[in-house]
């Protein structure tokens, strides 16, 4: 496991190392200047030829790569400098970490909606294969996955985020803002709060948006997953021997069935924290998805990469998890990495 763990390290390195360069060259290539920016649209040329020496962006491309690159060393004391645009004067990691906490919390919700929805949802259709109620909760989740993010984020802000005096010219009226309150964006005082009541206000609902296609991909694929299992032939050999089906499908079948849903509920965890663009844009979460949007429009070269690199490594991190997963759950990959 250590030369495993060693192995995945070194991988990593040339990794993080292209997306730094591939994400330095695309913003450098898009259009706009970064020191006009800042320097405003009034500003003489003199002060826009110290401000592009401030940031550096008079030197080779080569060179400007190389000053940023320097702040990655040492790995304990990282300093990418200050944002540019985004928040002006601010160290780029502070920037960063500000927003990072409240994007762990919404994708910690999403992932556990995730693994006990959809886990639960593709065992209870495996189990009732060929039924009218396995059909239907295959169709239900067909439809959930091919509903677009956007549009059910915005019907559950318009049904359970606003009160209703006459919901759709119904004359029903109700309101739920008591139970669901999205006014607090102050990450420092969101994450200091330990009610649960406050969680929930806070939390459900953008992590029910957020879950929603993830939870009928997982579904469809346990689903799938444990049927195979089910007509493997060792199956059929511990139903021979006289187990219960509760022994055959929790002892054996899951184990083995698991195996896809562990990859890609790890993905997935590591697409969320790499920023949720459009759920954190509808319900106003001040979180690192918002921020890439502001960098890149910004042209904020600093606070892009670094979040460029964070993503990157958090993928790595989460396959290196999910890998070493598959060895606790299959003893066979065990055996094959030994080999």
């Amino acid at each position: 496991m250590i030369s495993f763990i060693v192995r995945r390290t070194l991988q990593a390195i040339p990794t993080l190392f292209g997306v730094s360069l591939i994400a330095f060259v695309l913003l450098k290539t898009a259009p706009g200047d970064p020191a006009r920016i800042l320097a405003g649209k009034n500003a003489t040329p003199e002060f826009l030829a110290n401000k592009r020496h401030e940031l550096y962006l008079d030197r080779p491309y080569w060179q400007q790569y190389l000053h940023f690159m320097q702040g990655m060393w040492p790995p304990w004391n990282m300093n990418f400098g200050d944002s540019w645009a985004v928040e002006r004067f601010t160290p780029v990691t502070s920037v960063i970490a500000d927003k990072f906490p409240r994007t762990v919390a919404l994708a910690l919700g999403a992932i556990a909606i995730e693994i006990v929805v959809g886990i639960g949802l593709g065992i209870f259709s495996a189990l009732m294969h060929r039924r009218k109620v396995d059909t239907a909760v295959t169709v239900a989740n067909l439809g959930l996955y091919s509903l677009p993010v956007f549009v059910l984020g915005s019907l559950l802000a318009l049904t359970f985020a606003l009160p209703h005096t006459n919901f759709l010219g119904l004359g029903v009226g109700w309101d739920f803002t008591g139970w669901f309150n999205y006014s607090t964006q102050n990450p420092s005082s969101f994450l200091g709060s330990f009610e649960p009541s406050f969680w929930i206000r806070n939390l459900l609902l953008p992590s029910i948006t957020l879950a929603a296609v993830t939870v009928a991909s997982t579904a469809l694929v346990m689903r799938t997953s444990l049927l195979e299992v089910i007509r493997a032939d060792y199956m059929k050999t511990a139903r021979a021997k006289g187990l219960s089906p509760t022994m055959v499908i929790g002892k054996h079948a899951l184990k083995n069935a698991m195996l896809p849903v562990i990859t890609l509920v790890g993905l997935d965890f590591a697409t969320i924290l790499g920023g949720a663009v459009i759920t954190e844009t509808i319900w106003n979460w001040d979180g690192v998805g918002r921020l890439v949007v502001q960098s890149i429009g910004a042209r904020d070269v600093p606070v892009t990469i670094v979040l460029c690199l964070m993503l990157a490594t958090i993928f790595v991190v989460v396959n290196a998890v999910v890998d070493i997963l598959y060895a606790a759950v299959n003893p066979r990959i065990r055996l094959q990495e030994a080999e």
